[in-house]
């Protein structure tokens, strides 16, 4: 469900994104679609995720852009990206946003390595062509939520120790990765439990793009 109705907003997407009228300023309305889909996420409880009026709220939050904004920062180190997925429906903006960051650098594309709640797995990544996109399509190894570093695969470990930055999308990700030292890494997500925002210094519903070196 939440990939058909990213589906039926991803044209409108492309077209906001391409109003961007250089790279640098495609790059940061791609990362902010990217974000916003962010709000496909039927794991947060206590909240309802708006896909019955997606598009409305979609135009709203890219009105809105970024609570905390470091892509100014980030668009300096896309040499070599690794980039972490988190949901389904959300993965389908993110094409844009991988899309965009091939243009100028490496793209490994980091999915869950087996279903678990509605985490983007290899299936949606064949289903939207990404791995024809990126230059590599590692997963988690297994069905977690985020990232535990003692489970991952070395091929994973090893990519993200040899990016020149690494773009974790989501709460989870968040979660998980912000008890390990990688570095340098951007957390796209909208914040939507009091817990995190608090943790990340933003306001419950905010979205992020966070540096952290």
């Amino acid at each position: 469900m939440s990939n058909l109705v990213a589906m039926e907003i991803l044209p409108l997407a492309k077209r906001a994104v391409e109003k961007g009228k250089t790279r640098k300023e495609r790059i940061k309305r791609a990362l902010l679609s990217a974000t916003i889909g962010n709000a496909f996420d039927f794991g947060v409880s206590g909240y309802e995720v708006p896909y019955k009026e997606f598009e409305r709220k979609f135009f709203e939050y890219f009105e809105k852009g970024f609570e905390i904004d470091d892509t100014d920062e980030i668009i300096e180190m896309l040499d070599n990206v690794v980039y972490v997925v988190d949901n389904c429906g959300e993965i389908v903006l993110d094409s844009i946003a991988l899309r965009e960051l091939k243009g100028v650098g490496r793209v490994t594309l980091v999915v869950r390595g087996a279903p678990i709640l509605t985490d983007a797995t290899l299936e949606e990544v064949k289903w939207l062509g990404l791995d024809l996109v990126v230059d590599e399509v590692l997963t988690t190894g297994g069905a977690t939520i985020g990232i535990l570093m003692e489970e991952a695969p070395e091929e994973l470990k090893n990519a993200m120790d040899d990016a020149t930055l690494v773009i974790a999308k989501g709460m989870a990700n968040y979660e998980t990765l912000s008890e390990y030292d990688v570095r340098p890494i951007c957390y796209l997500m909208m914040a939507k439990c009091s817990v995190v925002a608090r943790s990340i210094g933003t306001r419950k519903g905010s979205l992020v793009a966070k540096l952290v070196r």
